[in-house]
């Protein structure tokens, strides 16, 4: 049985490239994944390697993200559930240590943090201003 072949478009430069061999490769990552966004991971322009370069810095903060959260969710659920109640300790309800996670995600995420931010005037002193939630998307912040 011969293998299908599937092209795809890359939408910087408009070439044609087969990229189910990439489906191969990676079923999981891949599997799903329209063929001219494929295209445009593998294709050798510079705009495209520029787009590749930036969607694995967003798989890998992804990943850190994920790897940082469930860090942080073990440790909260050491010190205030089942670690401490093996300890003897007094426990914090679910639902409490719930949104101690959520604030957990929130400051990673750079939403949550000191509700001021220090800018120096003209004469070097801190002068703080409020925190907006859209400098922390855009990250003006971070």
């Amino acid at each position: 049985m011969e293998k299908k072949s599937e092209m795809g478009v890359c939408s910087f430069c408009g070439q044609y490239l087969e990229v189910s061999w990439l489906r191969e490769l990676d079923p999981e990552k891949f599997g799903l994944a329209e063929a001219d966004y494929l295209a445009k991971r593998t294709c050798n322009c510079r705009e495209a390697q520029d787009f590749k370069f930036k969607e694995e810095a967003r798989e890998q903060a992804e990943e850190r993200r994920a790897q940082t959260l469930a860090t942080a969710d073990s440790i909260i659920d050491e010190l205030f559930g089942t670690g401490a109640q093996q300890a003897g300790e007094t426990t914090m309800h679910e639902d409490s240590r719930h949104l101690v996670r959520e604030a957990a995600e929130l400051v990673y995420d750079g939403y949550l943090r000191n509700n001021h931010q220090a800018e120096n005037d003209q004469q070097g002193q801190a002068e703080y201003l409020p925190l907006r939630k859209q400098q922390c998307i855009t990250g003006g912040i971070i």
